[in-house]
């Protein structure tokens, strides 16, 4: 375990909630994907992108932000899905760019689990990461919880499971 002590121990008995993710938004998929690969186009009609946003303070500044939550596949030669967040304007028709976009939507390879969590007033965000080792080891699972603030993201706990 990384991180202190304290918090980790209450994040790994699950001592917080899950934000709901359950306002609709009208994003058009063309601008989801766009923000992600550029025009390219490369993943047409691959992206799985979630029906609702959560609407949360997403970077601990005082005001509230829409995201949604995007699950892009995996190529090359780790071929893994990666969610990512993006963003999402007030009329919940667009997307924001801004300072906000690259902390949300970078997030360690692999992560194919990324959920916003409240604890204590504040918003992380919980990765889980599969890490698959060479032929004698087992696959590894990685659980990670960041904090986003100001224009930092800061890894604040590590778990590691065989």
């Amino acid at each position: 375990m990384l991180g202190e002590k304290k918090l980790c121990q209450r994040f790994l008995r699950e001592e917080f909630e899950y934000v709901k993710v359950d306002i609709e938004h009208h994003v058009p998929y063309e601008a989801v994907e766009a923000s992600i690969f550029g025009s390219s186009g490369a993943f047409a009609g691959r992206l799985d992108i979630d029906s609702s946003v959560a609407r949360i303070d997403a970077d601990n500044d005082g005001a509230s932000e829409y995201i949604l939550a995007v699950r892009v596949p995996g190529s090359g030669p780790r071929p893994c899905d990666t969610k990512k967040f993006l963003p999402v304007g007030g009329d919940r028709v667009s997307l924001v760019t801004g300072r906000l976009m690259p902390m949300l939507s970078q997030w360690p390879e692999c992560s194919w689990n990324i959920r916003p969590i409240r604890f204590a007033g504040r918003t992380y965000f919980e990765t889980r990461t599969s890490i698959v080792g060479d032929r004698a080891s087992k696959q590894q699972l990685l659980r990670e919880v960041y904090m986003l603030h100001g224009a930092s993201k800061d890894k604040v706990c590590e778990f590691r499971y065989r």
